[in-house]
């Protein structure tokens, strides 16, 4: 693997591949190889140079790094993270319930059978 630099930003690109140039984006770089045109975003805290895959929606930090962040989070605000999942697990049960519902509803005014007559698939 080769390493490049583009200002403060490091990407990696396999033995094979020249860089013949490279053409600054809003929040992408296009690296064009002999192979055709790369696109990169750089990531702010990790300095690399990364694929588009590698990042959530228009989140500046790459999936690792985020991860990372998170984690540290959840370690320095133990109480505030127990709270936010007792929330997300109450929102999560409360939508199940109404899927539930909602199932059992439709099933009563299908009177327990299926458009064909059969019963319905569970």
């Amino acid at each position: 693997m080769k390493r490049y630099k583009i200002l403060e930003y490091i990407f990696e690109i396999e033995d094979n591949v020249d860089v013949i140039g490279v053409e600054m984006g809003r929040a992408t770089m296009n690296i064009t190889t002999d192979h055709g045109v790369l696109v990169r975003k750089p990531c702010r805290q990790c300095k690399k140079l990364l694929p588009l895959e590698e990042f959530y929606a228009r989140k500046s930090p790459c999936r690792r790094c985020h991860r990372v962040a998170v984690k540290r989070w959840r370690k320095n605000n133990p109480e505030r993270d127990k709270a936010h999942k007792k929330v997300s697990n109450h929102n999560l049960r409360q939508k199940q319930r109404l899927a539930q519902a909602r199932i059992q509803q439709k099933e009563a005014v299908q009177g327990g059978s299926g458009r064909d007559g059969l019963p319905p698939l569970l």
